[in-house]
């Protein structure tokens, strides 16, 4: 009972620990190398949460039999806990090359085992497999192996299901790395070492109508780091929920500054949300307490929402945006034509902007496929009294394909960077001197 599991009989970590203590000290005289597998179940835990805890133990028990009948007599198979499993592996080779491509065959018969769908008496569940692989050789400590193992598994969530990833040493600096700014991330969010840029949006007219909010961390050794550096790490970290609310407060204190500035008073500023921060319950909450602290006008808010968002519950996520719509803020559409959108859903949506993604306004024009998804995008949009924009725009050729196929609202380096606030003032004042003196220099 100590040292094996109690649903599916395997042995625990202690008992492969010790085993693994013993398969070091045999490598020392032999000279070969073994591997530890450390292998999970894609997407167990929202079938568990979904079907049961009892279909998620017959799951369990039928892949460790399986396990179980894959492995040769030498190796072990144990449970680590919930959907995590161990094969440890001896004697594979005497040099890395012969154990690697051993371990690979490994690899296969466990894949090819997972073919069949397990039986579940109400249905067949196909089990997809991901495996991390530590091969392993006196001097080596247990704990590393063990942890080179954890590195490889977490590795195969980039990449497709039924995955095999061996541990690579730089994986172990990018984990190092990643620990590091994780730290470093933590500590700026209870320092408030952020600022916000504003990038202009401009109509037909090329003039500014708007700006997006965007984030900037005010790294004390590395200056500016742009969003895309540590945005992610963010929201694997849950950091991006006080991260988001704070952008969403700056924004509106910044609202309710401009207001008493004449240039800036109309401008409308549009706010990133994530799928996360939307998904919190007292969302709507903050965003009124947002407007009603700082005073800014509920109408030049537009929160930008992203595609990806229409795979949640749709009921809570349409029920959410109206009534941050009664407020009287606006939303636009992020990412759109990404992947995720469904059309039904789309004119269901209380969606005030589609926003064409990069993506395709940089193949524009000259990609004949992007240039038909960006008119039907366009179309759309206007079809349900949507407004659009187009983000990314950074040549004239872009600028007038939009124009000349009805895309009136445009963002990107042709028509300005993110800037701090006082650079963005200075800038609407330049260019309104710059309008004034126009009928001068024409007479």
């Amino acid at each position: 009972m100590i040292f094996h599991d109690p649903l599916t009989g395997l042995p625990n970590r202690g008992l492969i620990q010790d085993r693994l203590t013993l398969a070091l000290a045999a490598s020392a005289g032999s000279g070969l190398l073994g591997a530890l597998f450390w292998i999970n179940i894609k997407n167990f835990r929202a079938l568990n949460i979904s079907e049961g805890h009892e279909t998620g133990d017959q799951i369990l028990m039928q892949l460790s039999a399986r396990l179980c009948s894959v492995a040769r007599d030498s190796d072990m198979v144990a449970r680590l806990w919930g959907d995590e499993f161990l094969i440890l592996l001896e004697a594979l080779g005497s040099n890395a090359a012969e154990a690697t491509h051993n371990a690979r065959l490994m690899g296969e018969r466990l894949r090819n085992a997972m073919l069949t769908p397990m039986d579940l008496h109400t249905y067949h569940y196909a089990c997809s497999l991901r495996i991390g692989v530590s091969l392993f050789q006196a001097p080596d400590k247990v704990a590393d192996v063990f942890r080179r193992a954890a590195l490889a598994l977490q590795e195969t969530a980039t990449q497709e299901a039924d995955s095999l990833c061996f541990f690579d040493p730089l994986m172990q600096s990018q984990h190092e790395q990643r620990n590091t700014l994780l730290a470093e991330l933590t500590k700026a969010v209870l320092w408030q070492q952020f600022c916000i840029y504003y990038q202009p949006q401009v109509d037909y007219r090329e003039q500014v109508v708007g700006v997006e909010a965007l984030i900037r961390w005010q790294h004390p050794l590395h200056g500016l780091v742009p969003p895309n550096t540590f945005i992610p790490l963010a929201e694997e970290a849950d950091l991006i929920l006080p991260i988001g609310l704070w952008v969403l407060r700056t924004a509106c204190v910044q609202l309710k500054l401009w207001e008493q500035k004449p240039l800036c008073s109309q401008l409308q500023v549009s706010v990133n949300v994530s799928v996360r921060q939307f998904q919190q319950p007292a969302f709507v909450a903050q965003v009124q307490a947002a407007l009603l602290d700082s005073g800014a006008k509920p109408e030049l808010l537009k929160l930008e929402l992203t595609e990806s968002l229409m795979l949640e519950n749709l009921d809570d996520v349409v029920g959410k945006m109206q009534q941050i719509r009664r407020l009287g803020v606006r939303f636009s559409l992020d990412d759109f034509g990404t992947g995720y959108s469904s059309l039904a859903h789309l004119a269901n949506l209380p969606i005030d902007q589609l926003k064409i993604d990069r993506s395709f306004v940089h193949n524009i024009p000259g990609k004949s496929s992007d240039e038909i998804i960006t008119r039907t995008i366009i179309a759309m949009g206007r079809g349900l009294g949507m407004e659009v924009i187009a983000e990314g725009v950074e040549t004239e050729a872009q600028h007038a394909f939009l124009a000349n196929n009805g895309c009136n609202v445009y963002q990107g380096y042709l028509f300005g960077r993110p800037v701090s606030p006082d650079v963005l003032e200075a800038l609407l004042l330049q260019a309104q001197r710059q309008l004034a003196l126009a009928p001068s220099a024409q007479e």
